[in-house]
């Protein structure tokens, strides 16, 4: 018959079985956490639970906020270059194989046939820049078009080798000026049609070399005055307009222009003309 004394030895021993137990889990669980990298509130948290809290706590999740002086922000740094058409691009073959209109070349074709005759239209291309060489061999064209392009410069001396050239068609690009040199060898062209550009001034010189020139279409551009010498003694030049500008002085030594027929100076700002500008003019041309 077992008795009170041993209910009570068996209860104690029972208490420290559970006691040594529980201190065991305890440690393995410790032990578990430290090697997983759990906080001390998290290790506590469950600690408590098996301590014999009744209803079982979370411990909250640990947020990590990185300091703002580590957060890096990538930015792309884009170098924007302007890169300048080269002399002439792709074969007059392959681009051209009708005309070389409105074909959004960039730059004139390579390999133009030096027998080309009469004409080549270059216009409504794209054309920024004419180069030196660009024309080069083009010894029997006699018809040359590059209007409605974007034309900001040409080269000195770029249609050196067009001695039959005839006609040029400048007009409705973005020139501001031309050098002294830039219709050099010309001495054969008759009309030069350069209106509706941006023309701010007439190099002096640079009608110099074209004895044959006979029209001259300056019209819709910003001249504001006509430099002495520019327009003397060019005695082929019939038909001269220059509408649409801002001139506001004409100087005594702006025209020399004997066998002048035509001259157009209507839609500028002249307010003051010298004595004697107009003299080797015949009335009935001046418009």
């Amino acid at each position: 018959m077992v008795t009170v004394r041993q209910l009570k030895r068996w209860r104690l021993a029972a208490c420290i079985l559970g006691l040594c137990l529980g201190g065991c889990i305890i440690a393995l669980i410790f032990i578990a956490m430290q090697g997983s990298g759990c906080s001390s509130d998290e290790l506590s948290a469950n600690t408590g639970n098996l301590q014999g809290s009744a209803s079982a706590s979370t411990a909250p999740r640990a947020v990590t906020t990185l300091p703002a002086s580590t957060t890096t922000t990538s930015s792309t740094t884009t170098t924007s270059s302007t890169t300048e058409p080269p002399v002439c691009a792709g074969t007059f073959a392959s681009l051209c194989p009708d005309d070389c209109r409105n074909k959004g070349l960039g730059a004139p074709p390579c390999s133009i046939p030096s027998s080309l005759s009469p004409t080549l239209d270059l216009s409504v291309n794209g054309l920024v820049l004419l180069k030196a060489g660009a024309m080069d061999n083009l010894t029997q064209v006699t018809n040359l078009f590059l209007t409605d392009n974007s034309l900001r410069e040409i080269a000195g001396g770029v249609f050196e080798d067009m001695t039959a050239l005839r006609q040029l068609f400048l007009g409705s690009n973005a020139l501001t000026s031309l050098s002294s040199s830039a219709l050099s060898g010309l001495t054969a062209l008759t009309k030069l049609d350069a209106q509706s550009n941006s023309l701010r001034v007439l190099d002096a010189a640079l009608l110099s070399g074209l004895p044959s020139l006979s029209y001259l279409d300056l019209s819709d551009n910003d001249l504001t005055s006509l430099l002495p010498g520019t327009l003397y003694n060019i005695t082929s030049l019939t038909s001269l307009y220059l509408e649409e500008n801002s001139l506001t002085h004409l100087a005594a030594d702006a025209f020399n222009l004997p066998q002048l027929t035509v001259l157009d100076l209507s839609d500028n700002n002249i307010s003051t003309v010298d004595a004697g500008t107009l003299t080797s003019i015949a009335p009935t041309a001046i418009a």
